[in-house]
């Protein structure tokens, strides 16, 4: 059995002989905050092979802990998991112990705790996240509010209280979406800001697979080592970035469906929303297999565009190919969700993956979540003013949303723009839609004008 790393924040007052259960493929990292702590301390008898790391006024806690690990430039994660804890672990996730013995049945993000505060009877009745018969229940929680979404955390309300009196933020402000852009995590800011729910882990007990990790310690910039220091400048913001590891490490924040509303409603033209997606869905198709009919049974798909078929792609065209490929297994599976989420975990591994954030607003507005396709899309244009396949996501979502003006000046440029092209060039189908919408905007906005000429004429006079 593959090797598991705990790494271990033994706070002051914690006792680390549990550690004498372990199964015998895990090895410890132990990160001694307690006051007086030296390398040579020995009491805990730890497991053979185990190192203890002397963290004395570091201040960091537990994030301080996993941070240190991730940012040490020895470490090699490999492709398993390492666990992450404090000395206190089995108080959280009192099946610690037993959920140790079989990690292959662990995501490559894994909560492994059910939290101590947590009443009982929603840990029995909410069974949903277990391992077999060894509970484990991540804590969903709103991130404007921080409150769980099953049961009253007056911690939770505290915290929220107290940062926003802090930051001098009005009641509603998203918390975690300001935080995470004070610690210079932008990409994941813009997550938050776009989602309604987060996930913790209680306690800090939690798995991550080599690669995560690896992959977070490879991100430009210097906002991990920010956050370090806000965990260690403040211990509220330290709880907070506690909130926040498991997104850091990957896992996809959860945006709520829009209510399910009649298409036509959102159409801003004889055209029609359906006319739009079927276009979009028969590109599609013939993209993945050229000169088939589709069925008409097959769930819609979005606009994967741009997809490089040529040998000898780089490792960043393999990437990206091998999220479509995801993307679109899932829709075939009818589960739209999910191909959103991986889109926009992609983007969140990589900020300047514009095809994928431009995938993820033509999702979205094939959906008719026109409020999640704008940002998207204005997200992709900021990294690539020049992105054809968002700037049409953009201009479809602000004509549904009635912003005829802006998206007139974007289809103006799709027909016409040098930028625009090679998209006119690849897609016909769809240049024929920018063309026809915007005769369509260009009409309405003649007829306004022309309606308000006389009452103009009249004040005049």
């Amino acid at each position: 059995m593959a090797l598991i790393t705990l790494v271990v924040a033994q706070l002051p007052a914690q006792d680390l002989g549990w550690l004498k259960d372990l199964p015998p493929h895990c090895r410890v990292v132990v990160h001694d905050h307690r006051d007086g702590a030296s390398a040579t301390d020995a009491a805990e008898a730890l497991p053979e092979g185990s190192q203890r790391l002397v963290m004395t006024g570091s201040r960091g806690g537990l994030m301080g802990s996993f941070l240190a690990h991730v940012l040490d430039p020895a470490l090699d994660p490999g492709e398993q998991h390492t666990v992450f804890c404090d000395g206190d672990a089995l108080r959280h996730a009192p099946a610690l112990l037993q959920l140790l013995e079989d990690p292959q049945r662990w995501a490559d993000v894994q909560p492994l705790s059910i939290g101590a505060a947590v009443p009982t009877a929603l840990v029995e009745r909410d069974a949903r996240d277990w391992i077999g018969a060894l509970p484990v229940r991540p804590e969903r929680y709103s991130l404007s509010t921080l409150a769980p979404l099953g049961w009253h955390d007056p911690a939770a309300e505290a915290l929220a209280s107290h940062y926003r009196s802090s930051h001098e933020l009005p009641v509603g402000a998203p918390v975690m979406a300001h935080f995470l852009a004070l610690a210079g995590l932008d990409a994941l800011a813009d997550a938050a800001a776009q989602s309604d729910i987060g996930v913790l882990a209680h306690g800090g007990v939690f798995a991550v697979r080599g690669p995560r990790l690896a992959a977070l310690r490879a991100q430009p910039g210097d906002a991990l080592q920010r956050l370090g220091l806000l965990c260690r400048a403040d211990p509220q913001l330290r709880q907070l970035a506690e909130r926040a590891v498991l997104h850091l490490c990957g896992l996809p924040m959860v945006r709520l469906d829009a209510l399910v509303r009649p298409v036509e409603a959102l159409t801003p033209s004889s055209l029609g929303m359906a006319r739009v997606v079927a276009s979009i869905d028969a590109l599609l198709a013939r993209a993945e297999n050229p000169g088939a009919e589709r069925p008409e049974s097959v769930v819609l798909a979005p606009v994967l565009v741009a997809t490089d078929t040529e040998p000898g792609l780089d490792p960043r065209g393999e990437h990206r190919e091998a999220v479509r490929a995801q993307v679109r297994e899932a829709l075939a599976a009818g589960r739209p969700q999910d191909a959103l989420a991986l889109l926009l975990q992609a983007t969140l591994a990589d900020p300047s993956e514009v095809d994928l954030l431009g995938d993820a607003a033509t999702l979205c507005f094939h959906r008719g979540d026109l409020a999640q396709a704008v940002p998207l899309a204005r997200r992709a244009l900021l990294r690539d003013p020049g992105h054809a396949e968002s700037q049409f996501a953009l201009a479809m979502s602000l004509a549904a949303l009635g912003e005829r003006i802006e998206a007139m000046v974007l289809f103006d440029d799709l027909m016409h723009a040098d930028s625009a092209r090679e998209f006119r060039g690849a897609h016909p189908d769809l240049t024929a839609v920018a063309a026809q919408q915007s005769h369509h905007l260009h009409q309405l906005d003649l007829q306004r004008r022309t309606q308000t000429r006389p009452v103009a004429l009249a004040l005049h006079d």
